[in-house]
Parts: structure tokens; C-alpha cells; sequence
């Protein structure tokens, strides 16, 4: 009876795997690129960054099961992993930046049931603010989230505490 009720809400007792999600991001962010909002660069950075997810989480996780705490040991993983290379810190934290991006876009559809992941980083969690104000516990930072807007070239302010802030193309 509950799982009638629950149906007849809109809500879902199946998910999509890990592999599916981010074929979907990269499809949205596919066409960013086209409409010209970052460039062929960006599109295979967040290839990357997302194939190195998968290594980690497992291609057939399912999205529903997923916790915030799922990716504490990514870290260590980039940077000790058994048979990779070793990444720099930087370089994880820009892994860390896009995988968030992309549960929270995925969160907005309804695929995934958080907006992103707790990642542990140097034996600390570092910390933020989402969107609502709440402070979570993430890795990006806005320095994180400054790269990234100036590598995908956007030319407007991120946010309106920084509303002063501007990005230059080619800066």
C-alpha cells in the first residue's frame, strides 16, 4: 500500500548506475561546449576527471544507493592508488569539484538523492556552504570553484557575494 502511495508521488524504486550518470553529464556538458560556453579543453578535463570517479566508485554503483561519505577515501586513492600515477593535490581537488558538479545537476533530475560527495582530503575534510546556507562538509573551495570558471571562460560572476568579481576570456 505504502509502495503504491509512494509510486503515485513520483517516487522511483530503481536507479541509474554510475556509468549512466556521468554519460549524461558529459552529454549536458557536450552541449555547453557546442553552445559555446566552455571549451573542447574543459569538456575533456571533465572526461577525466569523471573517468578517474569511475575507477573509484564502480561503473555499476547505482546512484540511489550513494552516500556523502561514499568518496572520504578518494583522495588516497588519486594520490596513493595502487598501479596510477600519482595525481597532485590540486588535481584531485579539481576531480572533487567536478564529480560535486555533477551529482548536483544530477540531483536536480531527480537521478541522484544528494548534491554531492564528502571528500576527505590531507587527513581533513574541509568545509563549505551550499546552496541553502547549510554548511556542508566538501573539499571545493573557491579557489577550486575560480578555476573553473576561468578555464571554461565564463564571463559572468559565479555568485552574488562576488558579485565584483569578472573572468576575462583568455585570463
Amino acid at each position: 500500500m505504502e509502495l503504491l502511495a509512494n509510486l503515485k508521488q513520483g517516487k522511483t524504486y530503481f536507479s541509474i548506475d554510475a556509468k549512466r550518470a556521468v554519460e549524461l553529464y558529459v552529454e549536458h556538458r557536450q552541449k555547453d561546449m557546442d553552445a559555446g560556453l566552455i571549451v573542447p579543453g574543459r569538456l575533456a578535463t571533465i572526461r577525466a576527471h569523471l573517468k578517474n570517479w569511475l575507477d573509484f566508485i564502480g561503473r555499476d554503483t547505482k546512484l540511489q544507493e550513494m552516500e556523502r561519505t561514499d568518496c572520504e577515501s578518494y583522495f588516497h586513492f588519486r594520490v596513493k592508488g595502487a598501479g596510477r600515477t600519482a595525481a597532485r593535490q590540486v588535481t584531485v581537488q579539481n576531480d572533487q569539484s567536478t564529480i560535486n558538479a555533477m551529482m548536483d545537476w544530477l540531483l536536480k533530475r531527480g537521478e541522484a538523492r544528494i548534491d554531492g560527495f564528502d571528500f576527505r582530503l590531507s587527513g581533513k575534510i574541509a568545509s563549505s556552504v551550499s546552496n541553502d546556507g547549510a554548511a556542508k562538509e566538501r573539499s571545493s573551495s573557491a579557489i577550486v570553484g575560480i578555476s573553473e570558471w576561468k578555464s571554461a571562460r565564463v564571463i559572468v560572476a559565479p555568485c552574488r557575494s562576488c558579485y565584483n568579481l569578472r573572468m576575462l576570456e583568455g585570463a
